[in-house]
């Protein structure tokens, strides 16, 4: 067990500023994926509804003649 006794001694706790800039990028991370998801939802919502549009369109289209 000398390896663990020396993993021990060796050991040293984050510091306080440490957790802080951690949980800081955490933090920005976390907003930056939510933020391009949210903005590549828009863009597949809007494009849905314009597939949506054109089919109802094309429907009219064949309904006339």
């Amino acid at each position: 067990m000398a390896g663990g006794a020396s993993l021990r001694r060796n050991y040293r706790p984050m510091k306080i500023h440490q957790m802080q800039s951690t949980g800081r990028i955490l933090i920005l991370v976390v907003s930056a994926v939510l933020l391009a998801a949210i903005g590549v939802g828009c863009n597949t919502t809007r494009g849905f509804g314009r597939d949506i549009e054109r089919t109802g369109e094309n429907i009219q289209a064949g309904a006339r003649g």
